[in-house]
């Protein structure tokens, strides 16, 4: 079952959700690749619970030298108070 998302861009790159990494620089470094993720690209995090995994994947990113993160400002609950469109759509990159 696919998670709402806020956007046809929005996308959860993982596919072992709480596994942990065993080489996490090279292992994250492949998973963006996959995702269409390059050092250039602005990876903005969202998520519910206020916004506490999005914030340690932000975290997460900027350890291994990822800067160009953001969090949205109340996660998915305030996209979702605000009336905002949601999808289920699986975005193609």
């Amino acid at each position: 079952m696919l998670e709402p998302r806020i956007g046809p861009r929005a996308a959860f790159p993982g596919g072992n959700r709480g596994e942990p990494l065993e080489q996490p620089v090279e292992e994250l470094a492949a998973l963006c690749r996959r995702n269409g993720i390059s050092p250039e690209t602005t990876c903005i995090f969202y998520g519910d619970k206020s916004n506490w995994w999005a914030c340690y994947a932000l975290w997460a990113f900027r350890l291994f030298g990822h800067e160009k993160v953001k969090i949205l400002n109340g996660g998915r609950d305030k996209w979702i108070a605000e009336g905002r469109p949601l999808t289920k759509q699986k975005p193609q990159f």
